[in-house]
């Protein structure tokens, strides 16, 4: 050998030796940048991505490719929060990986359009788990208006100092839907009390607060929505549900309350306003047909000389969101391409005069437009996932780890032969879906189901039919119970509900509960007679083959509220939670569905809101769910009691997560569903500066 060859051999050796030290470095980063785009991406926490992409280009090494793209990556996490980092680390890019082609022509683009005028860049403005996407945004981008949830007050949001502001606080009443003034003066507010619905009025002066005005009031109005102001803060556009289940678009002066109506639309129509900003038109949404969910958009003149279609599609929903400030383009929001994103269509004197522009993809709804033309837009992904873990019932633990087989925060409802797991599609509308999604045992294929209703609040299978008993409301805007085919979706009302009381459209509502052979089926109805008037909460048995209904029990809403409901499986026994409003803490009691017997459980521990879950195959156990505040935190156990006597201590069920709720019982009694919330806050408002960019360069 040759000393040339003997220096390759060393060289090709060495090499070779080296291979598995270099190889594990870009192993490790690669992991790390999966890590990073999950906690980014999946989890919504740019912060937190942002300090894992650091760790991934700590450890590349000479693996500069992972490097670049973690690199890269970090700067979109901070140009989304609005950092000026992102320009230094686009600068490090292009200049210290140039031999990443790749990543360096995208940092260099990215620097390119940062240093223009037209750059659209999004950035999160307020994230959190208070984060409240059921307002708007004043025109200056500085203030949202919100409804804090849990309490009810009508709260308002510097965005620039993140201070939050109560500007009506709840008492014996609780704020809903909220519009801020274009002075940004002023906030119009739906308010619900006492079984009324009122659309009131606050102004906001130098950082204090006026005595609200009630605006609008008519008992015959279920829901009076503040969807728009008129530029000149003098006029609101509302639309307002009737209890006859027509829909009225009107404009509401706010100096005097004088209501003038401009178009009764029916049922299928409504939900969305839009003002435009020379206050001389208005957009609204209305059903594509009588038979529809889908919803197109028209364009009406406020002084009644025009009324045209401005986006017509049958196979989608559209609804008008806002005008650009110059008035040229309708925003909406349409879900045309599978999800929602957010479109401008030219306008012309009221008429559309062109083809919709995307704008934005992935928009679940718009918080509003700033005169300079930044949008505003909420994010929320699936708030709970639905998971699924076998179980020894004798001893309350779980054989093997969870398995997340749905993102849904409704409950999993099992057919009575154990074979599919069914639950709710989740919408942004708490507690109501469009879909319900049935997953196979034995193939793990998920199929969706679109019931032919506006709504669905709550379902069960009724035996092994192929048939779901649900509470809902249909196209037409009846709200009932309804049998509802699980291949087909065809839904048939069997009991209309009696609307009288105004607060059938606010209340929490239980769906109903079905026996394991699909013979009997328990459920709640209102009397017929307002709240306020005396009425109360029926509880209803239903033989389904013949709907013979028995009164079980009677609730008066005003002090006890209904936390949970179930029929033991062979529908000889119904068990519910019942809360007293003025007090902590709840009862947990069992009646028998022939009214002869009824008695109270004793869930172990100290006192806290006790619902039950389920029942065990041979009904002679029940699954309860225990929730208490400790520290500021919600946190739940369960257990398994007896249902008759007390045969033996109750058994507690060794939950992955104290944040676990809606556990159901597979038929079998070996496997449970449950669902917990996600534990990565992803909320968040999000600016989007410049978005109307791509209008002008059409």
């Amino acid at each position: 050998m040759t000393q040339t060859q003997t220096f390759v051999a060393l060289a090709v050796l060495a090499g070779m030796l080296a291979a598995p030290v270099v190889a594990q470095k870009p192993n490790a980063a690669q992991a790390a940048l999966k890590a990073a785009i999950d906690r980014e991406v999946v989890d919504g926490d740019l912060k937190g991505a942002i300090a894992l992409y650091e760790k991934t280009v700590a450890q590349a090494g000479a693996d500069r490719a992972t490097a670049a793209k973690a690199l890269l990556r970090m700067a979109a996490c901070h140009e989304k929060l609005g950092s000026g980092d992102s320009q230094k680390i686009y600068q490090r890019v292009a200049r210290e990986y140039a031999d990443q082609h790749e990543e360096a022509a995208k940092a260099r683009a990215r620097l390119g359009a940062l240093k223009s005028n037209e750059v659209v860049v999004t950035r999160q403005v307020w994230t959190g788990p208070t984060v409240g996407l059921n307002g708007s945004v004043s025109s200056d981008g500085r203030f949202v208006s919100y409804t804090d949830r849990p309490s009810g007050h009508l709260m308002l949001r510097d965005l620039n100092t993140g201070e939050d502001r109560r500007l009506v606080a709840a008492g014996e009443g609780k704020a809903d839907l909220s519009r801020i003034s274009p002075n940004g003066m002023r906030v119009a507010y739906v308010w619900f009390e006492g079984g009324a619905t009122e659309l009131r009025l606050v102004e906001i002066r130098s950082g204090a607060v006026s005595r609200p005005r009630v605006l609008f009031r008519n008992a015959d109005v279920h829901y009076p929505g503040p969807w728009g102001w008129s530029d000149d803060n003098q006029t609101i556009g509302v639309q307002l549900q009737r209890a006859d289940r027509t829909v009225q678009l009107a404009l509401l002066s706010v100096n005097t309350g004088t209501l003038r109506v401009l178009k009764t639309i029916g049922w299928g129509g409504g939900g969305f306003l839009a003002f435009s900003p020379d206050g001389k038109f208005l957009a609204y949404n209305i059903s594509t047909n009588s038979a529809s969910r889908y919803s197109d958009i028209h364009v009406i003149a406020v002084d009644g000389s025009q009324d045209h279609p401005a986006v017509i599609d049958p196979a989608s929903n559209d609804r008008p969101v806002a005008w650009s400030p110059d008035g040229t383009h309708l925003l909406f929001l349409s879900n045309r391409e599978g999800r929602q994103h957010l479109y401008a269509l030219p306008m012309n004197l009221g008429r559309a005069s062109g083809v919709p522009i995307l704008v934005r993809e992935n928009i679940p709804n718009l918080m509003g437009i700033t005169r300079a033309g930044t949008i505003f837009f909420g994010e929320s992904a699936a708030s709970a996932n639905l998971f699924t873990a076998p179980i020894d019932l004798s001893t309350g633990s779980l054989q093997a780890s969870p398995v997340n087989i749905l993102d849904t925060s409704h409950e999993g409802v099992w057919s009575p032969d154990g074979r599919f797991l069914a639950a709710g599609v989740p919408t942004s509308s708490p507690g109501q879906f469009w879909g319900i999604h049935i997953r196979s045992l034995d193939t793990a294929q998920v199929r969706e189901v679109k019931p032919k209703l506006l709504y669905v609040r709550g379902f069960c299978w009724i035996g092994n039919s192929g048939q779901f008993l649900a509470s809902g409301t249909d196209l037409k805007g009846r709200r009932g119970l309804y049998q509802i085919d699980a291949t087909t979706g065809e839904a048939q009302m069997l009991r209309a509900e009696d609307e009288s009381d105004q607060t059938a459209l606010n209340r929490r509502e239980l769906g109903p509960q079905c026996s394991a052979d699909g013979d009997w089926a328990v459920y709640e109805r209102l009397s017929g007679k307002p709240i306020r008037d005396g009425g109360a909460t029926q509880i209803v048995v239903r033989e389904l083959s013949t709907g013979n209904e028995d009164e079980i029990l009677r609730i008066d809403p005003a002090r006890e509220e209904l936390t949970s409901l179930a029929i033991s499986p062979d529908g000889g026994w119904i068990a519910y939670g019942l809360a007293q409003r003025a007090q902590p803490g709840s009862s947990l009691i069992v009646r028998s569905t022939r009214n002869t017997e009824a008695r109270e459980l004793v869930v172990p521990g100290p006192p806290g809101v006790s619902s039950v879950s389920g029942w065990t195959p041979d009904g002679g156990l029940m699954l309860i769910r225990k929730a208490e505040s400790k520290n500021g935190q919600s946190a739940a156990e369960f257990f398994l009691l007896p249902v008759k006597g007390q045969d033996f201590a109750p058994t507690r069920i060794q939950m992955p997560s104290h944040l676990a709720r809606s556990l159901t019982l597979h038929p079998g009694g070996k496997l449970i569903a449950f669902v917990v919330p996600n534990s990565q806050n992803r909320r968040a408002l999000v600016a989007m500066d410049q978005a109307l960019a791509v209008l002008r360069k059409q």
